[in-house]
């Protein structure tokens, strides 16, 4: 017989028979579930920092770590205990500087956790390679890209749906990059979900493209498709694809022919060292890696 165990080696039963109800004390997490997340992450967090593949010639830089977006300063108690950060101007300024490394930077106390790697909280980062792509990751996308609520990072919550919440400090430092001559071809983020929830059926544009003149004219909901329309005198104009990968659930499950299938979205991108993405796919995925669905977000066949 095996005994489930509460905090103190108590059986749920003895819980119970104390008055207290087993959720209540199993609910009390003994490690904070932010250091834990970041522990596990280790290098692979690039939030406020940056990651280096030097085989593959990228580099991946990270946004606000957990940002929600929006025009004001949201979480600054989080803020301040994880991430010593406390305005978005110094958020802004973090972000950059993980691309751009200062020659000198001090590092600052990190209370949370006491092996972080290296590239959060100031430390002194590589840069990217020479010759590197340079893509962003953040948890919502940039302010800047539709005041719709069907737009990437549009308000599709309240009494009035719309407005653009995007991340502040994201945008401004990839308008910061690319005044510096780098050019960014992807940004990469979630927390807007595709289904909106203003009405049943209605989707998110999940795909935008952005060139100097400003946002490509897309049809919402539907696949975005580029022939040519990046190319002038036979050269790729700079331009940078918004994929927003945020579709829940994430796992799906079902039952056929009497079986659970259990099914898991991924987004597969294929990107062009030095000319950009080529193709965006939703793919549901099985447990054992077989691809039960492809769904097309973004093409640009024409351009290459």
């Amino acid at each position: 017989q095996v005994k489930a165990q509460g905090p103190g080696g108590q059986t749920l039963q003895e819980m119970e028979a104390n008055g207290r109800p087993p959720a209540e004390q199993l609910a009390q997490p003994s490690v904070d579930p932010i250091v834990e997340q970041l522990r596990l992450l280790q290098s692979f967090d690039v939030g406020y920092s940056l990651r280096r593949f030097d085989d593959i010639a990228l580099s991946v830089a990270g946004g606000k770590p957990f940002s929600v977006g929006g025009p004001i300063w949201r979480n600054q108690e989080f803020y301040r205990k994880y991430y010593h950060t406390h305005s978005i101007a110094h958020s802004t300024e973090r972000i950059i500087n993980a691309i751009y490394p200062p020659e000198h930077v001090e590092a600052a106390p990190s209370s949370y956790i006491a092996e972080r790697p290296v590239g959060l909280d100031g430390r002194a980062s590589l840069g990217p390679g020479p010759g590197h792509d340079v893509i962003f990751l953040s948890h919502v996308g940039p302010v800047g890209l539709g005041e719709a609520p069907e737009a990437p990072c549009g308000r599709d919550w309240g009494p009035r749906p719309g407005g653009d919440y995007g991340d502040i400090c994201l945008r401004g430092a990839l308008d910061h990059v690319r005044t510096r001559g780098t050019e960014v071809p992807l940004v990469v983020f979630g927390h807007m979900h595709k289904q909106l929830i203003t009405g049943a059926g209605q989707l998110r544009q999940m795909v935008v493209v952005e060139t100097q003149e400003g946002l490509m004219p897309l049809n919402p909901g539907a696949p975005v498709t580029v022939a040519g329309g990046l190319v002038r005198d036979g050269k790729v104009l700079p331009h940078t694809v918004m994929v927003n990968t945020a579709v829940v659930p994430r796992v799906l499950r079902r039952l056929q022919n009497r079986r659970l299938m259990v099914m898991r979205h991924f987004v597969d991108i294929e990107f062009v060292q030095g000319t950009g993405v080529r193709k965006i796919d939703e793919l549901w995925v099985d447990n054992s890696g077989v691809v039960l669905e492809r769904i097309p977000m973004y093409s640009n066949d024409g351009a290459f």
